[in-house]
């Protein structure tokens, strides 16, 4: 993880810790889990419902941006990227 493209998560020591920290400065509850890419660039958000998997956020290399995905039964309901960490924990909690 490049710490000039991300001191938020650097400072925090991990994405999911990151996203933790996020959510509970913006009221938000959630739970963040590891990823599956390692905890510097990937982590998951918990899904409150049984039938969808995590959400998964791993970090963009070269500029700063976090890409998302979700599933559930083989489809995938959401996909997309932004700049903002704010973007990724409200879409988690949604």
């Amino acid at each position: 993880m490049d710490s000039d493209l991300y001191p938020d998560l650097a400072a925090a020591g991990s994405l999911a810790a990151a996203l933790e920290q996020l959510a509970a400065e913006l009221g938000t509850d959630l739970t963040a889990v590891p990823g599956d890419w390692g905890p510097g660039v990937s982590a998951g958000i918990a899904s409150s419902v049984p039938e969808r998997k995590q959400l998964s956020v791993h970090i963009g290399a070269e500029s700063r941006w976090f890409g998302v995905s979700g599933w559930s039964y083989g489809v995938e309901l959401i996909t997309g990227a932004t700049s903002d960490l704010a973007d990724v924990v409200r879409a988690g909690a949604a």
